[in-house]
């Protein structure tokens, strides 16, 4: 096999991805009838794991998705959603995930509710509506946050059965969107690690099956998918894979395809006992130097670096997409209305989504 070290590199601005050496040329050149971006080789590789691994298969048909959330009332009502819908569709994305949020005051309370930074309800089906009618399919994702910056995963309300009764008309509430924009997919939770061993998800999941008649997921934080209590009540089990990929913001490709190999040698076997299929509601790298470090902080300020991003960005599709069990991953996150963020996740006009446009349009 060709061992050679090859240039990825990007010419609008004057950048270059680090070189790799191949294991694999997975991806042929573009033709030239693409743009300019689309005729820039990118090479992908497979050099921290052996060519014959057998957990590695063909390239599967997968979901191609982005996170679209939104934390403003009526921001998926701008007629500029399509342009910025135009644009995932063109690196290749077939799928959204539509993301409002609700909030509660505290961990420990009992309420929750929406707040000026909810998108009101016209605002989500609009953007369902609008995403389905330029050919995407769209995964209906409502988050629950505390207002006071407290994690998700640790909720830990003073009344667990008042809790769990608000928890439910909130995502019957969406369940029930869901249905009348016939959306796709349905995720009945994100992160909730402190409570997603409980008996209770069993009510909420019947409930929302009532309402909604398509399939179902949960999307389990990266060290809360072992713990989860009802996977074989769900149709997908969902993997948030925010998994450190190295442990210094030096780190190499190289490294992150190893450390990110070894964190799939746990998915596999978890996967062979629950037997279903995985989708990855979240994963996503700031544009920051050692972005696969901490993935999941979005507060570290750290030094602007796409080239950590983009090498992120290879190393998921790259080990992923070769998954039997893979259904779908959505990166987190693309903005409803287009901009320019430098440090953040979005990998809108950075080397990152060049590599989307690899690995999505060019196979």
């Amino acid at each position: 096999m060709d061992q050679s070290i090859l240039q990825i590199s990007r010419t609008k601005k004057g950048k270059s991805v680090m070189p790799v050496p191949l294991c694999h040329r997975l991806h042929p050149t573009p033709t030239t009838g693409q743009k300019l971006m689309r005729m820039i080789p990118v090479i992908l590789i497979l050099s921290a794991i052996s060519c014959n691994d057998t957990r590695y298969d063909e390239i599967v048909a997968y979901r191609k998705g982005m996170n679209v959330p939104s934390w403003q009332s009526i921001e998926y009502l701008d007629n500029r959603i399509t342009e910025s819908l135009l644009v995932l569709s063109d690196a290749g994305a077939d799928n959204i995930a539509v993301v409002p949020t609700w909030y509660q005051e505290s961990k420990v309370s009992n309420q929750i509710y929406p707040t000026n930074n909810t998108p009101i309800d016209s605002a989500v089906m609009h953007i369902i509506t609008v995403a389905k009618a330029m050919g995407y399919n769209v995964m209906l994702k409502p988050h629950v946050d505390v207002e006071d910056g407290t994690f998700r995963g640790n909720i830990s309300p003073n009344d667990i059965t008042v809790w769990f009764s608000s928890y439910k008309d909130f995502i019957l509430h969406y369940a029930s969107i869901a249905q009348q924009t016939d959306a796709d997919l349905f995720c009945i939770g994100t992160e909730l690690k402190s409570l997603s061993a409980r008996n209770e998800w069993i009510e909420i999941i019947d409930s929302v099956r009532n309402i909604f008649d398509k399939p179902i997921l949960y999307a389990a934080n990266w060290d809360e998918y072992p713990h989860v209590s009802f996977w074989q009540h769900v149709d997908f089990v969902g993997i948030d894979a925010y998994f450190p990929l190295a442990h210094n913001r030096e780190a190499t490709i190289e490294e992150y395809l190893e450390n990110f190999d070894l964190w799939l040698y746990q998915v596999d076997n978890f996967q062979k006992n629950i037997e279903k299929e995985i989708i990855i509601p979240e994963v996503g790298f700031r544009s920051i130097k050692g972005s696969g470090v901490t993935p999941y902080d979005w507060q570290y300020y750290g030094i602007v670096d796409e080239e950590s991003q983009a090498h992120a960005y290879q190393t998921i599709l790259e080990l992923l997409q070769r998954k039997h069990w893979l259904a779908g991953i959505f990166f987190w996150h693309w903005d409803p209305i287009l901009k320019e963020d430098s440090l953040g996740y979005t990998p809108y006009n950075k080397l990152a989504e060049d590599v989307l446009r690899q690995f999505w349009t060019d196979q």
